[in-house]
């Protein structure tokens, strides 16, 4: 992404769904929002999914300082990682990433 130019993804096949994903950024590069939905199709809802992972490109490579999934604090990241343990499918979830400074 550069500046607060969001990317977008819509129906990218993967082997647990259809993924939909849109990255917004903040000007100042402190915040990542991400929207993320898996849409399964046929037999993909019974494949085990345990986790997502996200590698965020935060500005400057700055390392990852906070970070809630769908509105609650989660401590699941590293500086340059951060994991959603046993995603929902079928709706959307939001993620926001805070940088360090």
């Amino acid at each position: 992404h550069q500046g607060e130019k969001p990317v977008v993804v819509r129906g990218l096949p993967t082997h647990f769904g259809d993924i939909d994903l849109r990255i917004q950024p903040t000007p100042n590069g402190d915040r990542l929002d991400y929207t993320i939905k898996l849409s399964p199709r046929g037999d993909q809802k019974q494949r085990e999914l345990s986790r997502i992972v996200l590698y965020p490109r935060t500005v400057t490579g700055r390392a990852i300082a906070s970070a809630s999934i769908d509105g609650k604090p989660t401590s699941n990241f590293t500086d340059s990682a951060l994991v959603i343990p046993s995603p929902p499918r079928d709706r959307e979830i939001k993620v926001t990433v805070r940088t360090a400074q």
